[in-house]
């Protein structure tokens, strides 16, 4: 499978520069996920649907989890409150 173009999400530098070394690839699967949804649909409070990220990266509910705590430790999101099939999530940062 070939890449598209003009069909891009702008990452952030400092994902690349400060975290890959750092975040697992659980996290960074999760986060990438989190990011495209953050800056594509300009939203500010998203419901995630846990089980739909968890089919987008190939994990299961229990590994999204576990990335998700992850990077509230890392303070790069915040969870929000759970709702009947997800949770919304806040990512951190300035100007976001």
């Amino acid at each position: 499978m070939s890449f598209k173009s003009p069909n891009y999400t702008q990452i952030p530098n400092e994902l690349f520069d400060d975290w890959l070394g750092t975040l697992t690839t659980n996290q960074l699967k999760v986060l990438l996920y989190i990011m495209r949804h953050e800056f594509l649909f300009s939203n500010e409070k998203y419901e995630y649907d846990l089980s739909r990220i968890g089919l987008k990266s190939h994990l299961d509910t229990a590994e999204v989890m576990h990335a998700l705590h992850g990077l509230v430790e890392y303070d790069l999101i915040e969870l929000g409150e759970a709702t009947g099939r997800g949770r919304y999530i806040t990512l951190k940062g300035e100007n976001l």
